[in-house]
């Protein structure tokens, strides 16, 4: 329990504005419509700016109580409710979907600190007592008004942010170098297919290369077993595992091969492609992700550039089936049967070499990532409640 007040989050909303959910009713997608950040462009604390819905521009003037400046808080209200981030500053004119709350914090009071203190464990928990399960889950503006911002002298706020900041902003640092390193990858992946020759390339199916792997798993049946899970939100985060009782785990899993590449079925439109570093023997993933097992002609540091190429991706688009939405499935079979191109003999060995050591970086700097997002987790509460003392600097 923490020895600071409280007061309500409409508290310290920035003075003229308040907190509101954004645009109602999108219509039809414009291409070159203004950008509008839906539930899945917020991912784990951060804001994803690949695939924005586009509006109308007279769509998104009728809201413009919700039109972003830049630095504002943003909470996610509808299905994947209590998801937080900062909205960057170069995405000023932005919108906002009626899922996602915009609350546009006082700079005396910071705008990091009420994103930490709704990401704390009890505040999480009272949003989810809050929550109108009826249809799915929801939380109202007035529950978001009401949500509990625990408000300390500014030192200790400081010190207190200063410390946990610090952590975040390497957890972001890592992600920004994995991205430049799986760049870099991708590079030397197109530039060996730049200087072949039609007579250096062959066309094959996919599946000529990996074998999609579907044994099933049922971890509820071992429920005091400890499994590594792959699911998409985790991979949206660090691209590692959860461990997670099996008795937690409620659906049938895919059981995930070491040399496996994980590809997600749903949502193409957001590329989704995992090379997972597996460390037990319990390894499984959600039945959202298609899993590729390379046969012996290519390795799985060529199949994962390819998979993830823009080329194949392009394809995936097309043979998108289901109802149109955000949860696009990709059908697996289809998938499979794709055509690429691949380079003759020993070449696709040697592209592998070059890859391997920039793909072990990005997992190792994963792997440092979740540590220290664990020590994130542990040592906020303890700041809280005065075990731990924080020291301003």
């Amino acid at each position: 329990m923490s020895r600071w007040p409280s007061v309500p989050l409409a508290s310290p909303v920035r003075s003229g504005r308040g907190i509101s959910y954004g645009i109602v009713q999108p219509g039809f997608p414009q291409p070159n419509g203004i950008p509008v950040l839906r539930v899945i462009d917020i991912p784990n604390g951060r804001v994803d700016t690949r695939s924005p819905l586009r509006v109308a521009p007279h769509v998104e003037a009728a809201h413009a109580r919700t039109r972003l400046a830049g630095g504002e808080l943003l909470l996610t209200l509808v299905s994947t409710v209590e998801e937080t981030a900062v909205v960057p500053d170069d995405l000023k004119d932005w919108n906002v979907a009626r899922a996602i709350a915009g609350v546009p914090v006082d700079e005396g009071v910071g705008v990091r600190w009420v994103k930490l203190m709704l990401e704390e464990p009890a505040a999480r928990a009272l949003i989810k007592a809050r929550l109108n399960t009826t249809v799915q889950a929801t939380l109202n503006l007035r529950d978001v008004a009401d949500l509990p911002v625990l408000m300390p002298p500014v030192r200790e706020r400081l010190a207190t942010m200063d410390a946990i900041c610090a952590l975040d902003d390497k957890i972001e640092l890592n992600r920004r170098i994995s991205q430049t390193l799986e760049a870099i990858a991708q590079a030397i992946f197109k530039s060996w297919f730049v200087d072949l020759s039609a007579a250096d390339l062959v066309t094959v199916p996919l599946s000529e290369l990996a074998l999609m792997k579907t044994s099933a798993v049922h971890p509820s049946k071992s429920p005091d077993r400890l499994f590594e899970y792959f699911s998409i939100r985790p991979f949206d985060d660090a691209r590692l595992p959860v461990l997670q009782l099996g008795g937690e785990i409620k659906s049938n899993k895919f059981k995930v091969q070491p040399s496996a590449v994980l590809v997600s079925k749903l949502n193409p439109q957001t590329p989704r492609v995992l090379m997972p570093h597996v460390r037990t023997t319990d390894a499984v993933c959600s039945t959202g992700f298609m899993q590729f097992v390379p046969w012996n002609k290519v390795q799985r540091e060529f199949l994962y550039p390819l998979t993830f190429s823009e080329a194949m991706q392009a394809e995936v688009q097309r043979r998108i089936t289901g109802s149109a939405g955000s949860r696009q499935p990709a059908h697996p079979t289809k998938i499979a049967r794709l055509a690429v191109l691949v380079p003759r003999g020993n070449l696709a060995t040697e592209v592998s070499n070059l890859v391997r050591p920039l793909l072990k970086q990005v997992q190792e700097l994963a792997t440092q990532a979740v540590a220290l997002k664990h020590l994130c987790d542990s040592l906020l509460p303890k700041l809280l409640c005065g075990e731990l003392t924080p020291t301003a600097a």
